[in-house]
């Protein structure tokens, strides 16, 4: 199986997932799960529920994985572009590829094995192995799979592009704008995080909330919230910080060129000319990740999450009152 960061988007990008989506409702549709009028309880609300959260979530991790991937590569790319050393992009691509084929493995391990404890934690074998059963298990154990994949691939992608596409000591715009990408992806992964919570209120759908989906979602959601957080604290610091010593460092430079530059000093002028460029530059690069567009984005996927258990509030009381 060979793994690789997509550059470009293509028609399988979104094409393989939705197509996945589409299959499992069709699945549930035909074994009977997704019957609206055939539930006659908690258990057959549950399954109804699980029926169609299971292939949304699924869905969810699959295209924001192949999405954090597009944008990995191409920060990558713009930072070997910007540092005339392009050829290194194929080494760093293959080791993200063999961070994914690791990620894979204990994903798929992890996905059996919580599977199978949610499975005996419901007592949801006493039934007897269904058709209908079958199919739900396969779909839960393809989510969980996708859930730690996108766990640990948004914990490792941040962390690797902070090694070794970052530099701490910047004294230049170009290297403060490469700094910069990266913040901006870590502040998009904790976007992702709270997008996936604003979907998760569909598996409680007219039923109370159990204990052990009560502690996945809050294990979920603090750990992410965690680990994603404190590297765009810890990037939005260094921006701050060394754009205020590269100012001081350029307007130094500049007041000292102006007092020993005069009409016959071509090549001061030319100096002067850069180095005010490069204040501009400079000024330019925000420590943060706001901008109008951003600040939209940021505050409707906020939002959507109050909003999304209000939504399924007032879909309970139209259906059930």
């Amino acid at each position: 199986m060979t793994f690789r960061y997509p550059t470009t988007h293509s028609s399988p990008f979104f094409g393989v997932p939705l197509l996945y989506l589409s299959v499992c409702f069709l699945v549930n549709y035909f074994t009977g799960v997704l019957d609206y009028e055939s539930i006659t309880g908690q258990r057959s609300q549950r399954d109804f529920n699980t029926a169609i959260g299971l292939p949304l979530f699924t869905t969810f991790f699959w295209i924001t994985l192949r999405v954090q991937q597009q944008h990995v590569a191409r920060i990558i790319m713009r930072y070997l572009t910007d540092n005339n050393v392009l050829s290194h992009f194929s080494m760093h691509r293959r080791r993200l590829a063999e961070k994914l084929i690791v990620h894979t493995y204990v994903a798929a391990i992890a996905g059996i094995f919580v599977t199978l404890v949610y499975i005996i934690s419901e007592d949801l074998l006493v039934s007897g192995l269904s058709v209908k059963m079958a199919a739900l298990y396969v779909m839960a154990f393809s989510f969980w799979f996708f859930f730690w994949l996108f766990m640990f691939q948004s914990l490792s992608t941040t962390h690797y592009l902070i090694s070794h596409f970052t530099r701490p000591r910047a004294t230049t715009s170009r290297e403060l704008v490469g700094i910069r990408r990266v913040l901006i992806l870590a502040t998009e992964n904790i976007l992702f995080v709270l997008a996936a919570m604003a979907i998760s209120p569909v598996f409680w759908f007219n039923i109370s909330v159990p204990a052990i989906d009560a502690c996945t979602l809050t294990f979920f959601a603090s750990v992410m919230l965690i680990y994603l957080a404190y590297p765009v604290f810890k990037l939005h610091r260094a921006i701050r910080k060394r754009k205020e010593e590269i100012l001081n460092s350029l307007i130094d430079a500049l007041r000292f060129k102006y007092g020993t530059c005069s009409d016959a000093h071509g090549a001061k002028r030319l100096e002067i000319t850069e180095l005010e460029r490069e204040i501009e530059a400079v000024e330019a690069v925000t420590p943060t990740y706001w901008g109008s567009f951003q600040f939209s984005k940021v505050m409707g996927v906020i939002l959507l999450v109050p909003g999304s258990w209000l939504l399924i509030h007032h879909l309970q009381l139209l259906v059930f009152h």
